[in-house]
């Protein structure tokens, strides 16, 4: 399988993207907010399940030399 998340995490991916995530809790709350609002009630655990995805992904491919985290993290999020 090909993508970014076909291939289990490593131990230092796991590490890496547990600090990303404890560093930008704010920013991906904030995008649960604003898809919360587009969708009916029953439906906030999905969201925050493909938020929380695309954060794993734009964390796997994120490159501090092309630009910043929360770029890539908005396009997966809103795509």
């Amino acid at each position: 399988m090909k993508g970014h998340l076909a291939t289990p995490l490593t131990g230092y991916e796991r590490w890496l993207i547990g600090h990303l995530y404890a560093k930008n809790i704010k920013m991906v709350e904030r995008v649960i907010q604003l898809q919360k609002a587009r969708v009916p009630a029953h439906m906030v655990n999905d969201i925050r399940s493909c938020v929380n995805i695309a954060f794993i992904k734009a964390a796997r491919i994120h490159d501090p030399s092309k630009g910043t985290l929360s770029t890539v993290f908005y396009r997966y999020a809103h795509g």
